[in-house]
């Protein structure tokens, strides 16, 4: 038995490319600019978008129609202006002067007899006109001494209204 050498043809050998190939060390610098993407930059700009989208988004409730029964407006009805209690000082330094709605009361207890007498609260026996929630507005004069400015505030209190509050004082705003 004759042993015969094979010969291996020229591009058998693994490090030399076959023809119309691309060589070996450039195969992975090939497929590394072809078959791959930055995936990482990708997913970045994504999230990115998906985070501006989720801030800026303005999630509106569509506005809906309630139907209402709402009353005829009248003529007849007239909206009252505040009781207004005045305090200013009086001729002598230890004395004031107390108008209430321009009618000139002597005391501060005088005035709680009037707040009294004019309020509508059917829980204390009063049927006036004004409820204990109306508006009383204590307007002190600039020089009055503070203290008769809070004798009013306590009288208008001690009658049972709960909306007692101070007006401006002349020149004041």
């Amino acid at each position: 038995m004759t042993h015969k050498p094979t010969v291996q043809p020229k591009h058998a050998n693994p490090a030399q490319p076959q023809p119309g190939e691309t060589p070996p060390h450039k195969r992975h610098k090939l497929r590394a600019l072809v078959g791959q993407l930055n995936i990482t930059s990708m997913i970045d700009v994504v999230f990115l978008l998906l985070i501006y989208f989720v801030i800026t988004v303005n999630f509106v409730v569509d506005e809906g129609v309630i139907m209402t029964d709402l009353p005829q407006f009248s003529t007849e009805h007239r909206v009252m202006p505040p009781i207004t209690i005045g305090v200013r000082s009086g001729y002598g330094e230890n004395s004031c002067v107390i108008t209430y709605n321009d009618a000139v009361l002597p005391s501060f207890t005088a005035l709680r007899a009037r707040l009294e007498q004019e309020q509508d609260n059917p829980a204390k026996g009063r049927t006036g006109i004004y409820g204990t929630d109306y508006t009383v507005k204590i307007a002190p004069s600039q020089f009055v001494r503070w203290q008769y400015t809070l004798n009013a505030f306590n009288a208008a209190l001690r009658a049972g209204y709960t909306n007692v509050s101070f007006d401006a004082l002349p020149g004041n705003g």
